[in-house]
């Protein structure tokens, strides 16, 4: 792993993920931890292990395993709990509706209410305390997006244009935006 520090502008390397993983998701988390959470391995199907690097010791600690072992899943932290939508389990797709919420105060991850639909390599992002999820259909383009509301604990589909096949990047501006970065697979 490389890590760049912004306060001496320099590169360094990290100690490596405990488990080697690839097509995994990663979140920062209490403005402290990196968090990489599921993926798969050359030998596996998809992983259900979870660890966390301390940016201040620069080690990696295992966290509580998920529910549910996903490949190409999104995750997004809010307050302190960290969000994982979709993504496939198993050797190959279909797509998860599945949803899991890691909730520090408990240490343990739960399963939440499914999307409406399936999605994996979707973008996410957090706005006005809702979990938003964007594209991540690898087959078609969605003509829509969902949000999760944690007072509600549903999520709500909201038709609007067609998304690509899947995200690189998805952020709220200052000015009060989504935007989403899309590419075709």
């Amino acid at each position: 792993m490389q890590v760049y520090d912004p306060l001496e502008d320099e590169w360094f390397f990290g100690k490596p993920m405990q488990v080697k993983r690839v097509y995994h998701c990663m979140v920062t988390f209490q403005n402290k931890y990196l968090v990489a959470i599921g993926g798969n391995m050359p030998t596996t199907d998809s992983l259900y292990s979870v660890e966390k690097y301390d940016r201040e010791t620069r080690t990696w600690t295992y966290m509580p395993q998920l529910n549910i072992g996903r490949i190409e899943a999104s995750a997004v932290a809010l307050d302190d709990k960290i969000y994982v939508v979709g993504g496939y389990s198993g050797s190959s797709p279909p797509e998860l509706n599945s949803c899991e919420v890691y909730d520090s105060s408990t240490n343990k991850w739960s399963l939440i209410e499914p999307t409406n639909t399936p999605r994996r390599d979707a973008a996410i992002t957090v706005y006005h305390g809702k979990v938003y999820v964007l594209g991540g259909n690898p087959k078609k383009g969605l003509p829509n997006f969902e949000y999760y509301c944690e007072e509600t604990k549903s999520w709500k589909t909201e038709e609007s244009g067609n998304f690509s096949s899947g995200c690189q990047c998805c952020t709220v501006t200052l000015s009060g935006k989504c935007i989403c970065e899309l590419y075709e697979r």
